[in-house]
């Protein structure tokens, strides 16, 4: 059996597949608006966060939120998952939680519920105007980055997202629009504006470049959609979003704010213009599977039977081979007897599993 995954970007609740009785949850919240005034920040990006394992059983209704993108100087909402209530979790036994963006700074990792969490990118302030680059989304490599700042009248780039190498977005400069931030894979950050040219959207989860300052006043460019998670079903690709770049503006109003990156990034200030990008919840999870291995006496047979239904293998209270042999493989992450490969009773000796290797808490061959 192969590892399923779901995306949900809409609904509220989710039926639980025959034979799983795990699952991972991840989450990433909406992204923020950008503030107004003259001191007003771009849209904070939305925070990341994971929960490892959540016991369900077939048939079980799954309540879930997706967190919604700001509009007109408004926070993005939290998106989260619950496998008891309808309503948000408090502990990660219960589902997973990611915080939205802020119109002052990014979600917060300290906020969420789950066992790993991240925060998003703070939005760049402004210099004068509104001219702040939103931040970009969290993701499961790490926290977004910031959008760049207004300065000496061009827009701030828009951040990148999803931690890794992704870098924050670049300040306005006199002439030019400032460069959205790339990026998990070190790339993807849209150019700012020129004097002849308009400022690039980004890609690959980059910030959107920023606007230009000075005749001719131009707006900033959306963040860039990274590709993290592919749904099994209808095989589209998912990801965190870059911020976008903010447009610059003259006293007739003109240079908008680019919008945020699908999902989770924040847009830049302008007078409240400007949208969030939506958060999105991830379910992940293989089906059950019995098998027998009465008998195994070597590391490459056990890899044998691991290989052939492409499966991890649960161990979690094991004590003896005996056991073993009848042992449903239901779950997904588990910790061995005392956390290595130590057994008791008639079990082989810990050379004989040497094969078997411990990855974040992950039985795997």
């Amino acid at each position: 059996m192969s590892l399923k995954t779901v995306i949900l970007t809409s609904g509220s609740t989710w039926t639980v597949p025959a034979n799983v009785s795990k699952i991972a949850a991840e989450a990433i919240g909406g992204g923020a608006s950008g503030g107004t005034g003259v001191t007003a920040r771009g849209g904070g990006g939305g925070a990341y966060s994971k929960t490892n394992v959540l016991s369900v059983n077939a048939g079980q209704t799954v309540y879930y939120s997706v967190g919604q993108g700001g509009t007109g100087n408004v926070g993005g909402t939290d998106s989260w998952l619950n496998i008891s209530v309808n309503g948000a979790p408090t502990t990660a036994t219960n589902g997973v939680l990611a915080k939205g963006g802020g119109t002052s700074s990014g979600g917060s990792s300290a906020s969420c519920v789950g066992d790993l969490s991240y925060s998003g990118g703070t939005g760049g302030t402004s210099f004068g105007l509104d001219r702040g680059a939103g931040g970009g989304a969290a993701g499961p490599s790490g926290n977004g980055k910031n959008g760049g700042n207004g300065q000496t009248g061009s827009g701030g780039g828009g951040g990148g997202s999803n931690g890794g190498s992704s870098t924050n977005g670049q300040n306005g400069q006199l002439t030019a629009g400032g460069v959205g931030g790339n990026g998990t894979g070190g790339s993807g950050g849209g150019a700012g504006a020129t004097s002849s040219a308009f400022a690039v959207a980004g890609s690959t989860g980059g910030g959107g470049g920023g606007g230009r300052g000075v005749d001719p006043y131009t707006a900033g460019a959306n963040g860039g959609t990274s590709s993290v998670w592919t749904d099994s079903f209808s095989s589209l690709t998912y990801g965190s979003g870059g911020g976008g770049g903010v447009g610059a503006v003259d006293l007739t109003g003109t240079g908008l704010p680019g919008n945020c990156g699908n999902y989770g990034g924040g847009s830049g200030s302008r007078s409240g213009f400007g949208t969030g990008g939506s958060g999105l919840i991830v379910i992940a999870y293989f089906e059950d599977v019995s098998f027998n291995v009465t008998g195994v006496s070597s590391a490459t047979e056990l890899g044998s039977v691991e290989t052939a239904i492409d499966r991890f293998v649960d161990v979690t209270g094991v004590e003896s081979k005996t056991e073993l042999s009848s042992l449903n493989t239901d779950a997904l992450w588990s910790v061995p007897p005392d956390g290595g490969a130590s057994w008791s009773d008639d079990a082989p000796s810990a050379n004989v599993w040497q094969n078997v290797s411990v990855q974040s808490n992950t039985w795997s061959q």
